[in-house]
């Protein structure tokens, strides 16, 4: 007869061989709702996004690149944290600033939760060791790839996507600076976990 057992805590029995382990028969395992089993450290939700889009920007500071306001699907529980995955190219013209590096970040709504002291997920300089002057590269690509993880400000977080530029530089994020060509164009990918705590 199926039933509804109510209990406060389950232990293992005293006089058993391993008592502090409580074992679940072969062939049955424990279900419930969506966040009602949960270990610290699990993954409770992932969520992808991609986009081809692009966006540039000469600021020095952080700004959204408005490629994504991302959400999880379900309201986070109580504690937990968020765990971000984010890869992207970027691409600037030749400036003469051999080896200064770009750099991306993750905004929670508009706070930063992935720089420090305004330096965030750093990338490879472009053009850091071109041959400065001459014609053989004028316009560079790299990639940026790197992780963020925060305590939300909320339990329905909308996670974003910020880059800034140096010395009021042209930077673009998703492809190479010259953008007329689809050849020049890539995808920026971020993942968002929910982790409890």
């Amino acid at each position: 007869m199926a039933g509804i057992l109510s209990v406060s805590q389950i232990q293992g029995l005293a006089s058993s061989a391993t008592p502090t382990t409580v074992e679940i028969a072969s062939g049955h395992k424990i279900t419930g709702a969506a966040g009602s089993i949960i270990q610290p450290g699990m993954t409770l939700q992932t969520k992808s996004f991609t986009t081809s889009g692009s966006a540039t920007t000469t600021s020095s500071s952080f700004v959204d690149s408005g490629f994504f306001a991302a959400q999880f699907d379900n309201t986070l529980q109580a504690n937990s944290q968020v765990f971000v995955i984010v890869h992207a190219n970027i691409g600037q013209p030749y400036d003469g600033s051999w080896a200064t590096l770009n750099y991306i970040t993750i905004l929670d709504g508009s706070t930063d939760k992935g720089a420090a002291s305004n330096l965030g997920i750093g990338g490879g300089a472009p053009l850091g060791g071109s041959w400065a002057g001459t014609n053989y590269i004028q316009y560079d690509t790299t990639q940026i790839t790197g992780t963020v993880q925060f305590t939300p400000s909320s339990n329905n977080p909308t996670i974003k996507l910020a880059y800034r530029s140096h010395n009021s530089i042209g930077l673009r994020i998703g492809g190479n600076y010259v953008y007329n060509s689809t050849n020049f164009h890539t995808t920026t990918r971020m993942t968002i976990q929910e982790i409890a705590q």
